[in-house]
């Protein structure tokens, strides 16, 4: 995980989940597209619509009510409320090992509160219509691993 930080804020076009993407994936922020322009209602769907293309898809679990320690060893996103005005601003933070790995807001204040959901990446299916492609990533308890994402022709999974 690199940190990379957002460049634009506020509830209609702020990039914090962009910023926590481009973290976990090691790429630069330009290579991400901004999921908060457009119509909130198809966050979700842009969200997926570009994980598909390396073979992933988000899925948003509730954080209370399971034992967290599953996702243990796992870099996600946290959601929950922003401290910059909590009544009406969610932000997102890069999350591992039960806390924050990385606030992408450059004031580093995190979230208020407990986390609300939590984003994690599943694999799609590679046999039914991907190729496999390595990328070198970064590991907090080793210098260097490889990790195989899966390159999707179905945008969607």
């Amino acid at each position: 995980m690199t940190p990379i930080f957002q460049d634009r804020f506020g509830k209609r076009f702020g990039n914090c989940v962009s910023a926590c993407l481009a973290s976990i994936f090691e790429m630069p922020l330009e290579r991400v597209p901004n999921f908060n322009i457009g119509n909130p209602i198809g966050f979700y769907k842009r969200v997926n619509a570009w994980l598909g293309r390396f073979g992933l898809r988000a899925l948003d679990v509730v954080a209370k009510g399971w034992d967290l320690s599953v996702l243990d060893g796992v870099y996600c996103l946290a959601n929950g409320k922003s401290p910059r005005d909590p009544e009406r601003l969610t932000h997102a933070v890069v999350w591992l090992n039960g806390e924050i790995a990385h606030d992408p807001h450059p004031d580093g204040r995190g979230l208020v509160g407990e986390p609300e959901t939590f984003t994690v990446f599943l694999v799609c299916d590679p046999g039914r219509n991907g190729m496999a492609a390595k990328v070198i990533g970064r590991n907090p308890n080793q210098e260097k691993r490889e990790t195989l994402f899966y390159h999707s022709k179905n945008p969607h999974c």
